[in-house]
């Protein structure tokens, strides 16, 4: 009876031990690194790392430094240094050709962190204009009783065509394509892993020609971890994220930094706040005034010095017959109508985020109707920001009624231009039309920025000239600006 009763006693001793201890294991803290990315250090950047550090907790701080462009000075924290070219000698790539490749992959930066230290059970990588006041290593200890795997804002939007890097996601290999904004990303170390594993599998393909597209970042991380069933959440599950928005921009100092838990992006200080203003995108439908206006005001913050932005990325196009003019185009990748589409390349403003897309077909053309017949003397091309190369096999196309085409001239050679440095054709003397229609040579998509049309009036009036009404209706209204100077 005696060793019965021992016995019993000893077992509920036993299983309150073992409770204790599976208790304490599994409310032990969590391990977590919170990473400060940037590729720059002043002041401002200084005090942006100092915010973070502050909201830090317990968590390990560190500073996750692009040296590509040159050394960081002493941060005063410790660093985690990387340039483009480390990544392909552990098997990642640098694409694609044409971006800042620690831009577009900004998940490489994790991959290198989770090498050099790889004991962490969660990695938080903040970008530099990025802002919280929120308990970050909280955030990790939620995620860690919640068994949440990764945490961004917005962690699982539609890739949709009309995303402009829809693109890049032709080689990805997952049933559902979805993307997520990265200025915050809170992550798991075994979400880390299975990411690098992905990567690598995919650049063994690409680099074998199994896949045309290198996917960017964004595409890449949120649909790799949703097919694999990772856990996600959205930032807003720990904070404010109204005023989180990669379109925003928010001066240093701002009132909304003082508001309690609260997430925001862009914040700048003032100089680089008057460098955003005056190279983001404008909208296509900018008219003269509204450019003269912003013109002027970035002579002013020129002239006292709050910026030292040259130029703008777009500018207005000079004595272009085919600015405003009818255009179509033999098919359109974003939902919505060819003519609605084609008008884009043809808008008067410069800008390589603006573009008229073709599907992939044979042959694929877009062409202009310029109402009148003239004498023309060349075709400028402006390309888009992304696969410049595609546009390397053109012709143009004239005709005076749009029924009987003939090539006026043709690109054969393998040089990739740009929005900052054109394609012009030079017509042949004599070369009369009134529809202009570029077409590519081959199988694949069509996709310009801009196409400009110059010449003057012919006295060949064998053509069918358009109503005087409709030349009225699609006329330019907007005055002329100074002449396109010629590239060399």
């Amino acid at each position: 009876m005696n060793r019965s009763i021992k016995y019993s006693k000893f077992l509920i001793i036993t299983i309150i031990i073992a409770t204790y201890v599976h208790e304490l294991m599994n409310s032990r803290s969590s391990n977590v690194a919170v990473c400060f990315r940037t590729h720059v250090w002043d002041d401002f950047i200084a005090r942006a790392a100092q915010r973070i550090h502050n909201a830090s907790g317990k968590a390990d701080f560190y500073i996750l430094a692009n040296e590509t462009a040159g050394v960081l000075p002493d941060t005063g924290y410790p660093k985690i240094a990387h340039t483009e070219r480390d990544f392909e000698r552990i098997g990642l790539i640098c694409e694609p050709k044409n971006y800042p490749v620690l831009w577009w992959n900004c998940d490489y930066a994790l991959y290198d962190l989770f090498r050099k230290l790889p004991d962490y059970d969660y990695y938080m990588m903040v970008e530099f204009d990025a802002y919280t006041n929120v308990d970050l290593y909280g955030v990790a200890e939620t995620m860690s009783r919640q068994k949440i795997d990764w945490v961004s804002f917005k962690p699982k939007v539609p890739v949709t065509p009309t995303w402009p890097h829809a693109h890049s996601c032709s080689g990805l290999p997952y049933s559902r394509l979805t993307w997520t904004p990265v200025p915050v990303l809170f992550i798991s170390r075994a979400a880390i892993a299975y990411l690098y594993d992905e990567r690598l599998r995919l650049a063994k393909k690409f680099q074998t020609g199994q896949i045309g597209d290198w996917a960017i970042c964004e595409a890449f991380i949120s649909s790799a971890l949703c097919d694999a069933r990772f856990s996600g959440q959205n930032l807003g599950a720990y904070g404010n994220i109204e005023w989180f928005d990669e379109n925003n921009v928010i001066p240093e100092y701002d009132p909304r930094m003082d508001y309690p838990l609260v997430f925001l992006h862009s914040v700048l200080d003032r100089s680089r706040v008057a460098a955003k203003f005056l190279s983001r995108t404008l909208p296509s439908c900018l008219d003269e005034g509204m450019y003269d206006m912003l013109e002027h005001t970035r002579n002013r913050l020129l002239a006292i010095g709050l910026t030292d932005t040259p130029e703008f990325s777009i500018r207005t196009a000079p004595d272009n017959l085919a600015r405003g003019k009818p255009a179509t185009q033999s098919s359109t990748a974003h939902p919505k109508p060819v003519h609605l589409e084609a008008r884009r390349a043809n808008k008067g403003i410069i800008s390589p985020q603006c573009y008229f897309h073709t599907k992939r077909q044979y042959r694929p053309w877009w062409s202009v109707d310029l109402l009148d017949v003239y004498n023309l003397e060349k075709v400028v091309l402006f390309n888009t920001h992304f696969r410049p190369e595609r546009a390397m096999r053109l012709s143009i196309l004239v005709s005076e009624d749009g029924r009987h085409w003939r090539r006026a001239a043709r690109k054969t050679d393998a040089q990739i231009f740009s929005t900052s440095a054109p394609y012009i054709f030079r017509l042949p003397a004599k070369t009369v039309g009134r529809f202009v229609k570029v077409v590519l040579d081959g199988w694949n998509c069509l996709h310009l920025s801009e196409v400009e049309v110059y010449g003057t009036p012919s006295t060949d009036v064998s053509g069918a000239r358009p109503s005087l009404l409709r030349r009225l209706l699609h006329g330019r209204w907007l005055p002329r600006r100074a002449g396109l100077k010629e590239a060399s």
